[in-house]
């Protein structure tokens, strides 16, 4: 297996240019994205070779934090389903027709700033959410 990580040059430098990186794994391109997240590129795609096309966005904050720090991304599959990966865990999922599903079972203060960031919700309203 060859995943493909596109990625442009962070904002600041006063030009965009795209880039390329590769990863045998999805640990390993998961490592990738963080590592890049990290230092402020834009990533464009995840591309599993010959498999389905995934977009990776950094989650922004909606309160006065400046950002997240690349712990918290949202990965959007072709199909339009998007998944909030909170540092390396999946933590819910939000379908196109608007239906979400909780995919972890617990909650703490950071992840809990990613849920209220990606979805709105609070801690009741996660734990109300049906499992998958």
């Amino acid at each position: 297996m060859v995943i493909r990580i596109d990625y442009e040059t962070p904002a600041g430098f006063g030009f965009w240019h795209d880039h390329m990186a590769t990863a045998e794994s999805y640990e390993e391109a998961d490592y990738a994205c963080e590592r890049l997240l990290q230092r402020g590129y834009a990533l464009d795609s995840v591309i599993e070779e010959g498999g389905e096309v995934m977009k990776v966005y950094e989650l922004m904050p909606t309160n006065k934090q400046k950002s997240f720090y690349g712990k918290a991304r949202v990965i959007v599959d072709e199909d339009g389903v998007e998944t909030l990966i909170s540092y390396k865990t999946e933590i819910m999922r939000r379908y196109p027709d608007g239906r979400m599903i909780r995919l972890w079972n617990d909650w703490s203060a950071t992840t809990g700033r990613h849920i209220k960031a990606f979805s709105g919700m609070n801690k009741a309203q996660y734990f109300d959410l049906p499992e998958e």
